[in-house]
C-alpha cells in the first residue's frame, strides 16, 4: 500500500508539476524519480502531509515598461497558486493527507542587486498573503522569507555585534532604499552562509554549467534592469560590466539562501522556478499548469537553462475565450498596435493591475 501511495503521488507530480528539461538533460528517468520517491515515501508510512518548500516570488520586475504590469502581484501569481493548489489536489484524491506548500520568499535575497526599495518587497509579499486567503485555495499554503528563516525580531541590531558582523560590508552597486532589518539579515546570511568569491571565479572558468549560468544571468540583468545606475553609465560595455557583476553576486547570494533553505526545512521536498537536470536534491517545476495557457504555452520566451519564465518578469494576457499566455508586456502592446488589436490593462477593485485583455482570440493575432 505504501509503495502504491507513493508511485501515484510521484506520478502526479511528474505529469502535472515537473519541470521536463528537453533532450538529455533531465535525469528525473535515470536517478531523480528515486531520490523523490523515497522522500515522498517517507511522509507516506507516516501518514502525513508531503510538504514541499520553494523559494520564489520575490518581487515584481522593476522594469514595468517592458515586463511587468505593476509591483504587486496580479493574475500570473494567482495562476501559480492555482497550479499548486491544482496538483495538491489531485494528490489528496489518491494521498488523503495531501500536501502543503511552504513559499519562502528571496526578495530581500535580490532586491538591493536588483535597485528594488526594500518596502516594495514586503508590499509585495503582503499582499500575495492577501491575495491567497481570498482564492478559496484547498492546500495549506504558508509564506516566509529571509528574517522568518533567521528568526529575527525587528531592531536586533545587538546582533552584528553579538556575530562579530559589525564591520561586514555589503556590496550593493545599485540604489535602493534598504531597511536596516533587511540589510542585517543579508549581512549575517552572506557571513553564516556564502561561499567565497574565489571559488565562484574558479567554477564560473572551469564549469559549462556555471559558465552557461553566470552568462545567462548577465544577459538577463542587461535586458530585465531599467535603473538610473545603468542609464547614466558611459558606454553599453559599461553596463554589461556592471550586469556581469551583478550576476556573479546574485549567483553568491542565491546559493547562501539555497543553503540556508536547506539547513531550515531538512525534511521538506526542495522544488524550483529555475530548470534543474531533476536528478535531486531540487526538482523544477512548471508554475502554471498547461491547463491554463493557450496551446499549453509556458510562454512566448523561450526556456533557458538559467531561467523560466516567471509571473514577476512577465505578464498575463487574456483573450476572448478566457485563455492565457504569459509573455513580456512590450511584445504584446506592441504586437496590439501593430495588427490594430484592440486590448486593455484590467484591474483587480483595489486598483491593482490583474492582466492585459485583448478584444480577439489569440489564433487571429
Amino acid at each position: 500500500n505504501v509503495d502504491r501511495l507513493t508511485d501515484a503521488v510521484v506520478d502526479i507530480f511528474d505529469q502535472h508539476l515537473r519541470n521536463h528539461l528537453p533532450g538529455g538533460a533531465d535525469r528525473w528517468q535515470a536517478v531523480g524519480r528515486v531520490a523523490f520517491s523515497a522522500t515522498v515515501r517517507f511522509y507516506v508510512e507516516r501518514s502525513m502531509p508531503i510538504r514541499f518548500v520553494l523559494p520564489a516570488f520575490p518581487c515584481k520586475s522593476p522594469n514595468t515598461e517592458s515586463k511587468v504590469l505593476g509591483t504587486l502581484p496580479d493574475l500570473g501569481e494567482e495562476l501559480a497558486l492555482r497550479t499548486m493548489d491544482f496538483v495538491g489536489k489531485m494528490i489528496k484524491q489518491v494521498y488523503p493527507p495531501g500536501v502543503s506548500f511552504l513559499i519562502v520568499s528571496d526578495g530581500h535575497v535580490f532586491s538591493d542587486l536588483l535597485g528594488v526599495d526594500d518596502n516594495a518587497v514586503v508590499q509585495y509579499g503582503n499582499t500575495l498573503r492577501a491575495m491567497s486567503q481570498t482564492m478559496g485555495l484547498s492546500c495549506p499554503f504558508g509564506f516566509s522569507g529571509l528574517d522568518d528563516l533567521l528568526l529575527m525580531p525587528s531592531n536586533s541590531a545587538s546582533d552584528l555585534a553579538r556575530l562579530g558582523l559589525d564591520d561586514l560590508v555589503l556590496e550593493q552597486p545599485l540604489d535602493s532604499l534598504v531597511t536596516p532589518d533587511a540589510n542585517r539579515a543579508r549581512r549575517i546570511l552572506q557571513a553564516t552562509s556564502g561561499s567565497s568569491e574565489e571559488f565562484l571565479k574558479k567554477e564560473i572558468m572551469e564549469d559549462p554549467e556555471v559558465t552557461t549560468l553566470y552568462r545567462g544571468f548577465s544577459r538577463f540583468l542587461l535586458e530585465d534592469l531599467n535603473h538610473p545606475s545603468l542609464a547614466n553609465l558611459p558606454s553599453k560595455n559599461a553596463r554589461k560590466k556592471l550586469c556581469a557583476r551583478l550576476a556573479f553576486l546574485m549567483i553568491m547570494r542565491n546559493r547562501a539562501y539555497s543553503a540556508m533553505v536547506a539547513l531550515v526545512y531538512p525534511l521538506h521536498i526542495r522544488i524550483s522556478i529555475h530548470p534543474h537536470p531533476n536528478a535531486g536534491p531540487k526538482f523544477g517545476i512548471r508554475l502554471i499548469h498547461p491547463t491554463y495557457l493557450y496551446r499549453g504555452e509556458q510562454a512566448a520566451a523561450k526556456i533557458e537553462l538559467f531561467h523560466t519564465p516567471t509571473p514577476w518578469h512577465n505578464c498575463i494576457v487574456r483573450d476572448v475565450n478566457g485563455a492565457h499566455i504569459l509573455m513580456h508586456r512590450n511584445i504584446v502592446e506592441t504586437a496590439a498596435k501593430a495588427k490594430n488589436i484592440q486590448y486593455s490593462i484590467e484591474l483587480y477593485p483595489d486598483a491593482r493591475p490583474s492582466h492585459i485583455q485583448i478584444e480577439c482570440p489569440f489564433a487571429d493575432v
